[in-house]
């Protein structure tokens, strides 16, 4: 049937095609989580792999490696692989992958996070037995939004605020 691979296993061809086919999926997908995933699926790996200490550990160790290196490599290959299907489609593809998503961080929405980091550490200073209360974060960051650290970012901070 295959007779020009007569030393690769067919299972193995078919494992190593899967683990590119999902890898160009996790890197459409745009997240910046699989990131770290990837480095806690290497530490995992390497720890399994330590306490084990056998020729199958050994095995799987390379197996979450290789795999971990392929969606790497994809995130890295993304804006290629858009390329190739925006020429074969006859349409614009223009997907960031995560590491992209990363070091652009364009969609401003970093430093809305970090503004809203801010203010629940500051929460938890200021409450930090008893917090601000069951589902009472939003009402928290309300109230904080006017505060001079904060109010440059967003038109709320021109708003005159009633306090309760």
């Amino acid at each position: 049937m295959f007779t020009c691979l007569p030393s690769v296993n067919l299972a193995k061809l078919w494992l190593g095609v899967l683990v590119v086919w999902l890898s160009l999926m996790l890197a459409w997908a745009g997240s910046r989580t699989i990131l770290l995933y990837l480095v806690a699926l290497v530490a995992l790996a390497g720890l399994w792999h330590w306490r084990g200490r056998s020729p199958e550990s050994r095995r799987a160790l390379w197996a979450m490696g290789l795999s971990c290196l392929a969606i790497l490599v994809m995130q890295f290959a993304l804006p290629l692989i858009n390329q190739l299907v925006s020429m074969l489609m006859h349409t614009d593809v223009h997907t960031a992958s995560g590491v992209a998503r990363l070091a652009a961080n364009s969609d401003d929405m970093g430093s809305r996070r970090f503004a809203e980091m801010h203010k629940a550490r500051l929460a938890f200073r200021e409450h930090p037995l008893t917090g601000v209360g069951w589902s009472q974060f939003a009402a928290e960051s309300v109230r904080m939004q006017p505060w001079p650290q904060f109010a440059a970012a967003s038109i709320v901070g021109c708003l005159p605020m009633r306090t309760i």
